[in-house]
């Protein structure tokens, strides 16, 4: 794998506020000092821009779904889908050295517009997918690839049958190492496939609609997504797939019922992901529709209930003007603390779009970042969380310093350090556990649940100082892992289902 190393950039953007407490649906542009009661917390946060997109090098112009991931070695990885002279790229960067690199440039016969982002797989691998090229041809119609530690190798070209064509979201990987994805377009929009990590592909079930969104694996281990049309009202859906490919909708959109005892529209065209967060539940966005035709958030419970918990609403005709963002693209992100976190590319106090947060009750909503033309602008991408704590994403333009190439940037101060369970969330006694964190070298003891552990030298592999596998004990307990280190343990979002 060949890495094209870049200058370290330092802040280019440091914006720190103190907020006191949000109202419901009140926006308030960054940087700005913000005084609550004193019985809230305080909390110091701050966005910062990494690194400005340079168009012939890195590759540019981030959409929608280009998801980052976190690989073993602690680096975030991604992929943008246009540069100049190329067919896009596969990108890293490094949250302990500052470091931004370019691995991979597509040749267009290897791929063309990348514009999945990356997931992490089980076995430690990335895995992504070309909207284009592929087989040998520039104007193919796309390829599901893998990174690793050979570089960058295709598993499967799509041929615009039944197996459909041009995919835009990147497939998951489920505990038996078998990955799932979705495709676009082509003559069979709206494919659902399965694939071996050697690239032995199966086409298992037609979806409602052709989706952008990604699949996620629920802890019942079948398989979530979203789809922007289809439904009863061709609005979208959310369904449910087993890994067999049958399919049940949980959810069609329809923006003309109120589904909250007619108080808030329902939302439509949900073009971003869905998330099963740490309370079981499942919660996403939609693009349109709500009380302002500007998007919702909804939240459907584990038993199959459908809310709406917010309306997004962007005005400047309101008095006062409330800038909330409008239209999102992408999923939410988990905090692990109760509240989800998300981004919209357009409205707000710029015209650029906002990071916003709101607990998962929906009762309470703020604005975080303001996006701009200088320091990045347009978020389509879903934010992600790492281990250290912070949000990273992507924006499709802003930066300098030409204002239009996009930025990676980061959210920090509101979200903490945490332990990533990766791969299987459930297992037997023995099982082999995968996490994913910071500082583990100095770790000394992983526990199950509030029950037994496994120390260092018994049943701890200390691997790397970002990643390490853990035996489950006999008679371990279901529930969050922590790993206990000297300078304070780190927990995870997830439980882990212990089985005897």
């Amino acid at each position: 794998m060949k890495y094209q190393r870049t200058r370290r950039f330092g802040i280019a953007v440091l914006a720190l506020a103190v907020f006191g407490s949000f109202a419901q649906s009140q926006s308030s542009p960054s940087p700005q000092l913000i005084i609550g009661p004193p019985s809230y917390p305080i909390i110091i946060y701050g966005y910062k821009q990494l690194h400005n997109f340079v168009w012939t090098s890195d590759g540019c112009c981030a959409l929608n779904p280009d998801s980052l991931a976190e690989g073993l070695d602690g680096n975030l990885y991604g992929t943008l889908p246009s540069q100049l002279g190329g067919y896009g790229t596969v990108v890293s960067y490094s949250p302990k050295l500052d470091i931004f690199s370019t691995i991979h440039n597509f040749q267009g016969i290897d791929g063309s517009s990348p514009q999945s982002g990356l997931n992490l797989g089980a076995d430690g691998n990335l895995y992504g997918a070309t909207e284009w090229g592929g087989a040998g041809t520039t104007t193919g119609y796309g390829t599901v690839f893998k990174v690793g530690s050979s570089g960058v190798t295709d598993l499967h070209t799509f041929n615009n049958g039944t197996g459909g064509a041009y995919p835009w979201a990147a497939p998951v990987q489920t505990v038996d190492g078998t990955l799932f994805g979705v495709t676009y377009n082509g003559s069979t929009p709206g494919t659902a496939y399965s694939i071996s990590p050697s690239g032995v592909f199966t086409t298992i079930a037609n979806l409602p609609s052709k989706t952008q969104a990604p699949l996620i694996v629920g802890t019942d281990g079948n398989l979530y997504g979203t789809t922007p049309y289809g439904g009863t009202a061709n609005r979208g859906t959310i369904f449910k797939m087993t890994p067999s490919g049958a399919i049940t909708i949980l959810h069609s959109f329809d923006p003309s019922t109120l589904p909250n005892n007619g108080t808030d529209h329902d939302g439509g065209i949900p073009i971003g992901p869905i998330l099963q967060a740490t309370d079981g539940n499942f919660y996403g966005v939609t693009t349109w529709g709500g009380n302002n035709d500007q998007g919702v958030v909804y939240q459907l419970t584990s038993g199959g209930a459908y809310k709406v918990l917010h309306t997004f609403k962007n005005s400047t005709q309101s008095t006062p003007a409330v800038l909330e963002g409008a239209n999102p693209t992408s999923g939410l992100a988990d905090g692990g603390d109760g509240y989800l976190y998300g981004v919209s590319p357009s409205g707000g106090a710029n015209g650029y779009g906002t990071l916003y947060r709101l607990t998962v009750t929906g009762t309470s909503f703020g604005v975080y970042h303001n996006f701009d033309k200088q320091t990045g602008g347009s978020p389509y991408s879903t934010l992600f969380l790492h281990t250290n704590g912070i949000l990273y994403g992507v924006t499709s333009t802003g930066g300098t310093p030409d204002q239009t190439k996009g930025v990676l940037y980061e959210l920090f101060g509101l979200t903490k350090p945490y332990a990533a369970i990766v791969g299987a969330t459930a297992g037997h006694y023995g099982s082999k556990v995968g996490i994913l964190g910071q500082g583990f070298t100095k770790a000394t003891a992983v526990q199950f649940g509030a029950s037994l552990y496994t120390a260092k030298g018994t049943g701890l592999q200390i691997v790397s100082d970002t990643y390490i596998i853990a035996t489950v004990p006999k008679g371990a307990a279901s529930g969050k892992i922590t790993v206990e280190m000297p300078n304070g343990n780190l927990i995870s979002h997830q439980s882990y289902i212990v089985y005897p």
